[in-house]
């Protein structure tokens, strides 16, 4: 199942290796709206490298791969996990396109505003 949510980086940790073929690395992030959430992002083994290129507050669009996982304990209660791996992103602040800039300069009268007076 896939999902993408736009949210700025609180924290980065540190990667870890947890075999010679899997290793992880996780982010808190806070997503936008009228309803933030702090959640955790994975970033699993050659997209470690895509957390190289974040900051500490900055704004991105992660599109996440999301990922469940039953656990039963020996006692037999049944547990459920969720990860949300993230195997893209994108800086949230990219300026916009001229097309987007140019649609962005129409009012809400529908008159393109050009900056003249008349």
């Amino acid at each position: 199942m896939n999902a993408t949510i736009t949210a700025k980086v609180l924290e980065i940790r540190e990667a870890r290796t947890i075999t010679d073929k899997f290793s992880v690395q996780e982010i808190i992030v806070e997503s936008d709206g009228k309803y933030p959430q702090k959640v955790m992002i994975q970033f699993i083994n050659d997209k470690i490298e895509l957390v190289n290129s974040l900051n500490i507050n900055d704004l991105c669009v992660f599109n996440l791969n999301i990922r469940g996982s039953e656990y039963t304990q020996k006692s037999g209660v049944t547990s459920y996990f969720t990860n949300l791996n993230c195997w893209s992103l994108e800086d949230a602040t990219i300026k916009s396109s001229p097309l987007e800039q140019e649609l962005q300069m129409v009012s809400k009268n529908g008159v393109e505003d050009d900056g003249l007076p008349f």
